[in-house]
């Protein structure tokens, strides 16, 4: 049987996820495209991956969504052993040059918090020494059975080495670690949102006459213009939402509004994203009662 039939299955096997996204990198241009799959349609495009491989691109796969599956990137032999030993064993080890080694590390079986796993791959990553640029839910890793690209490696074969698709022995206890500190984030930005003064009362004093998503619409554009890099999308999301409150906007409404207007909120907030927005108004709540108690 084919050989790069062979070692896409045993990762796939390893990565056990519902669905995967195919990244087909081209090595000059950088330029990406991407196709989402599942197993089996995986397993039958091999031969058109085998053809974008040999015409100059390099191919990547991760999982589709969320699912408690994260990467450690550039580790070596000695650090997987270490792993073993400390209980965050690999579902699924790559081989991607000699003596280069990427980790699928599984969490959890299922739709998962991806905040939650970001949170996790970093956490991972710190302990490891790990690529801190490919800490996060869904990053980008090889896809055995095919060359990489990379000059400096001389197009070796990328290797799929062990693939149990087990959970991490530890994965409980690395879950809740990493909801701590996702907890803890949330409450540092909402202290220094309370901090901050509200919005200029020149800007709300037409507000009641404005449709709330034209009104988000350019508050984000207006914050993310003020504060450039050190933008927060969240703290945008608290300084909208107790504008709206303040006003007598319904909660339903205000859901409604940063659905379609909070940037990347889907990508953000992934399989959480009702629990999200019912925090964010709660919270605005306790700060539109604190204004009132002053």
């Amino acid at each position: 049987m084919d050989r790069t039939y062979l070692a896409i299955r045993r990762q796939l096997q390893g990565m056990n996820c519902q669905g995967y996204e195919i990244g087909i990198r081209d090595s000059v241009t950088g330029k990406m495209m991407s196709r989402q799959w599942n197993l089996d349609q995986v397993l039958k495009s091999v031969s058109f991956l085998k053809g974008m491989n040999v015409n100059g691109n390099d191919i990547y796969i991760r999982p589709a969504i969320s699912e408690g599956l994260i990467l450690l990137d550039d580790i070596g032999l000695g650090t997987l052993q270490q792993m073993d030993k400390d209980g965050y064993n690999p579902a699924a080890i790559i081989i991607t040059s000699p003596m280069n080694y990427q980790a699928w590390v599984r969490i959890y079986q299922g739709d998962f918090n991806s905040e939650v796993a970001t949170q996790a791959a970093k956490i991972l990553s710190e302990r490891y020494s790990s690529d801190k640029n490919s800490a996060d839910w869904r990053h980008y890793g090889r896809l055995a059975g095919f060359t990489n690209l990379k000059p400096v490696y001389n197009r070796p074969y990328v290797l799929a080495d062990r693939c149990n698709g087990k959970i991490a022995t530890k994965a409980e206890e690395l879950v809740l670690e990493a909801h701590q500190k996702v907890k803890e984030a949330h409450e540092n930005t909402l202290a220094r949102v309370v901090a901050q003064p509200p919005l200029d009362p020149s800007v709300r004093a037409d507000f009641r006459h404005i449709d709330p998503i034209q009104y988000a619409t350019a508050q984000y554009q207006r914050l993310s213009k003020r504060y450039a890099n050190n933008f927060d999308d969240s703290k945008a999301d608290f300084i909208i939402t107790c504008d709206l409150l303040r006003i007598g906007i319904t909660e339903n409404i205000i859901k409604n509004t940063l659905k379609k207007t909070s940037p990347n909120l889907e990508t953000r907030k992934i399989g959480h994203i009702e629990d999200y927005l019912d925090r964010t108004i709660a919270a605005a709540h306790r700060r539109l009662q604190q204004s009132k108690t002053k």
